[in-house]
């Protein structure tokens, strides 16, 4: 594994938005930010994510290789590393839900959020969040998401949390290194929740029915539309009927 530089913090308002600042301030590689709680944690569509005690929530920065890179493929390839720490450490079967959800015994357990800047230097960069409910939350999880979220072990573990960092750490920078090769690609779609399902495709102003076909090379989401239509979806929100 590559050298990393590991920043530990017991809280902030959002590991993505502290390491987005830090690389825009100071030229960095392989830069970690891993905090035990956060106070305004990000969730996709510029939603909250709530992140509860007994998380995980980790920033990883990438430096893209070629002026053509996907984000979308960096998420779905994190969206393996995370699933498969997941099995190798609880002996759990975890399934990713198209772009970037892991999902344990059909609840979430994980959100993945990647955005994108520029350095100090003007280089592009990536900031890879990821946020995992790894042990039960003391106070359990609020209301508004006790039905759908779910956590991987019952009972808080030091030596499992570090277990854990050291394990996706290796994963993702294993895979990261042979995104262009996307190694990562079967896993992704062994482990997809929505294919062959009929799901709800959500847009910022509707709702369609569809069903999903495949996923392609780009990691792109194939849907067939009620009218027989067809789109490749490389971004967005889909909800299994």
């Amino acid at each position: 594994m590559k050298n990393i530089e590991i920043i530990r913090l017991e809280s902030v308002d959002s590991t993505n938005d502290y390491l987005k600042q830090l690389v825009k301030d100071t030229a960095l590689n392989n830069t970690v930010v891993i905090a035990n709680n956060q106070t305004k944690g990000k969730g996709t569509k510029g939603r909250s994510f709530i992140s509860l005690e007994g998380g995980l929530y980790m920033s990883i920065l990438v430096h893209p290789k070629t002026t053509d890179f996907d984000a979308t493929m960096l998420t779905s390839m994190t969206a393996v590393a995370v699933s498969e720490t997941i099995d190798q450490i609880s002996g759990e079967k975890t399934k990713i839900k198209w772009v970037n959800d892991i999902y344990l015994n059909e609840k979430k357990v994980c959100g993945i959020l990647c955005e994108m800047g520029y350095d100090s230097l003007n280089k592009p960069f990536v900031v890879v969040g990821i946020g995992v409910n790894l042990f039960k939350p003391k106070n359990d999880f609020p209301p508004e998401i006790k039905d759908i979220a779910t956590y991987v072990f019952s009972k808080e573990n030091k030596d499992i949390k570090s277990e854990f960092e050291k394990v996706l750490l290796k994963k993702f920078f294993l895979l990261s290194e042979q995104l262009n090769q996307k190694t990562f690609l079967p896993v992704y779609r062994q482990k997809n929740l929505v294919l062959g399902k009929q799901i709800n495709v959500i847009a910022s102003s509707s709702t369609r029915q569809a069903v999903a076909l495949d996923i392609d090379e780009c990691c792109r989401l194939l849907v067939e539309y009620p009218d027989k239509s067809q789109e490749y979806l490389s971004s967005g929100e889909v909800q299994i009927k």
